[in-house]
């Protein structure tokens, strides 16, 4: 083919081999080229399908799904997401979706920082929300047939701090590692019906990473992700008891949320049962939290313990103090008679790795 001499004159005459094939982007906003109605997208689609399978027919298809902000079957978003099933649901493999927090329409110039701390810190429970919404959507329509969701760009996004309406200059605190951290916390949760989930947009632009001339610094919601690699591949049961509190609504997907829990978390175990991460999240921006870990059927000693911290909610790294946010070994564990206790610094993440065996 035309693009394929391209390609070899380029120097790579072997196909890629892209497995994951997004047709269109967000193609029911007016601000996309191609904008159209979900069902002549539908039909568009369709024809994109065959061209592309007949090719290779292993490729998986995402197509562009909508986040329903609301429980009303009539909701537009919802709507949308009903008819591209209902269409396309026997040819494709991922539905997708997009969320920034708060929906810049309801930015405001100024907050009050506890009213934001809280709302921030709650606001994955509106992803979840939405995440129960398409779930229902898809076991409705396409069942027995699996098709997962692809949250294929998601991330916090407030002001920046020059009040320009961009994703550039964007600053993000600990507070911000902790959204990160609950929003990874949420998928997996999720992950029977989540394929796959992508933070947008990685460097400069709303960032894990920024980058000038002469250096290159991790921003705060960067370290969720170094601790997220230790997780292991099965997802557990986890009972919590901790007090809570309640937010307000500050944007159509940050909304009002009560007896949130001050303690998130998740807990994961390896294959052979004998590895288990915890990733524990406390919320209070001024307390430190006693927690204690109780296992069932085990016992274990701890071989890792690492945490997020900084010196307060607001701190962020910047090119000049590259680590006010960072990784500090956690050693404030104690090995109890039923388990485990720990001391979580304030508005902190940590994560715990043991080595178990079964309780005699």
């Amino acid at each position: 083919s035309e693009q394929g001499n391209r390609r070899a004159a380029n120097g790579h005459p072997e196909p890629y081999h892209v497995k994951y094939w997004g047709i269109g982007n967000e193609v029911w906003g007016a601000w996309q080229i191609g904008t159209t109605t979900a069902k002549d997208y539908s039909q568009r689609v369709k024809h994109f399908i065959s061209a592309m399978k007949a090719v290779d027919p292993s490729i998986n298809i995402v197509v562009v799904g909508n986040s329903p902000l609301t429980d009303d079957p009539e909701d537009a978003a919802a709507v949308w997401n009903r008819t591209v099933l209902g269409k396309l649901g026997k040819d494709i493999d991922y539905l997708s979706w997009h969320i920034y927090q708060p929906d810049k329409a309801d930015w405001r110039e100024t907050y009050d920082p506890h009213e934001l701390y809280f709302a921030v810190c709650a606001a994955p429970l509106d992803i979840a929300q939405i995440l129960t919404r398409i779930e229902k959507q898809i076991e409705g329509i396409v069942a027995p047939r699996k098709i997962l969701q692809a949250v294929d760009e998601w991330n916090l996004w407030l002001l920046p701090l020059d009040k320009k309406t961009s994703m550039h200059n964007v600053t993000y605190t600990l507070r911000d590692a902790l959204y990160t951290t609950s929003t990874l916390i949420t998928f997996f949760k999720h992950s029977r019906t989540v394929g796959m989930a992508n933070l947008a947009q990685l460097v400069n632009v709303l960032p894990l990473i920024k980058t000038s001339e002469n250096n290159a610094f991790a921003t705060a919601i960067f370290f969720p992700f170094v601790l997220f690699r230790q997780m292991q591949p099965y997802l557990l049961h986890t009972q919590c008891s901790c007090e809570t509190f309640n937010t307000n609504r500050i944007s159509i997907n940050m909304n009002a949320h009560e007896k949130v829990p001050y303690l998130d978390e998740l807990a994961t175990i390896s294959e052979d049962g004998r590895c288990l991460s915890v990733v524990l999240v406390n919320r209070f921006p001024i307390n430190q939290m006693k927690v204690h870990i109780r296992l069932e059927k085990a016992t274990g000693v701890v071989k890792n313990a690492l945490r997020i911290t900084a010196a307060s909610t607001s701190s962020f790294n910047d090119s000049t103090h590259p680590n006010r946010v960072h990784i500090s070994d956690l050693t404030s564990i104690k090995k109890e008679s039923d388990g485990f206790s720990v001391i979580l610094r304030p508005c902190s993440v940590s994560l715990l790795e043991f080595e178990l065996k079964k309780a005699e």
